[in-house]
């Protein structure tokens, strides 16, 4: 049994499957969380119409979330040293 030098797959010759290079592009509905397609302007699961904003709104809520954090250690450092 001979084998090519660039083949990539199982010892059975089989391909395991897990990455396929056809899917669509998949992202998060940001109303319920679902996959859906990146092309698709509505959820089919929730109805949530999607929108440029949508793409944003993670990132920047997970920097107000860090934000707030950090205000609040230094707020309860300096009064740790009032006392």
């Amino acid at each position: 049994m001979t084998e090519d030098a660039g083949y990539s797959g199982d010892a059975d010759g089989g391909d395991d499957g897990d990455w396929d290079d056809d899917d669509p592009p998949l992202i998060r509905c940001p109303a319920c969380g679902a996959d859906i397609l990146e092309m698709s302007p509505r959820c089919p699961e929730c109805g949530h119409y999607r929108s440029d904003e949508d793409g944003d709104s993670a990132p920047r809520r997970h920097w107000l979330v860090i934000f707030i954090a950090m205000l609040l250690l230094i707020i309860l450092t300096l009064s740790a040293f009032r006392v």
